[in-house]
């Protein structure tokens, strides 16, 4: 139950993504992305993840979303279920909408 949780969650971020910016990619758990480090000769040497606060509006109009698309966006983020909410965390400010993405920092080497 806990990774199908985990799967609707990815999917959920995923489609979140896509709708601002159509480039974007699949975006890979750490222990994948270890994974693929691994299978590449290299050496994870230190990994850490970490929440960064988003202001909803820049966020969104760095990728020149539509009034239409940014609407889509915040009823996402309000329609989410549960465990999707707690990944994004959002909240709002006065009329501004924040929500926290997760980003990482792999350090590897080669050997």
């Amino acid at each position: 139950m806990v990774q199908i949780a985990r799967q609707n969650t990815c999917n959920c971020y995923y489609h979140f993504e896509k709708l601002r910016d159509p480039s974007h990619n699949w975006v890979y758990p750490i222990a994948r992305l270890e994974a693929m480090f691994a299978d590449a000769q290299l050496k994870v040497e230190h990994v850490e993840s970490f929440k960064k606060e988003m202001e909803f509006e820049p966020w969104a109009d760095r990728q020149s979303c539509s009034a239409e698309t940014k609407a889509k966006l915040r009823q996402l983020l309000a329609d989410a279920p549960v465990a999707v909410r707690e990944f994004f965390v959002p909240r709002a400010e006065g009329e501004k909408l924040f929500f926290s993405l997760t980003e990482a920092i792999i350090i590897a080497r080669k050997g």
